[in-house]
């Protein structure tokens, strides 16, 4: 019921309001267009030599430590779900032993 209802205030607010809907006709925009030199443009000889190659020592290492903490974390949760489903069967069967 709560679904409905919110779709029926979505469909009213897209619709039914002046103006806001998503099918309202465009404005007209006034846009100047500035001609295209036909020279082109020199490109810039960049020296090499001097600038090593890839991203910083400093940013690899800190990526690197960031993906070993999350997946730490998410381990650790997993790891968290199996052993407590573990103990929750162990509990299971030890209860209907007993009843036995």
């Amino acid at each position: 019921m709560r679904v409905k209802i919110i779709m029926l205030v979505l469909l009213i607010g897209l619709f039914l309001l002046p103006g806001q809907t998503i099918f309202a006709s465009p404005r007209s925009i006034s846009v100047q267009v500035i001609p295209l030199s036909t020279e082109p443009a020199p490109t810039p000889v960049i020296d090499n030599a001097d600038q090593p190659s890839g991203p910083p020592l400093s940013l690899t290492l800190s990526l690197l430590g960031f993906g070993c903490l999350l997946l730490l974390i998410f381990g650790v949760f997993i790891l968290g779900f199996v052993v407590r489903l573990g103990n929750y069967k162990e509990l299971k069967k030890d209860n209907t032993d007993d009843k036995l």
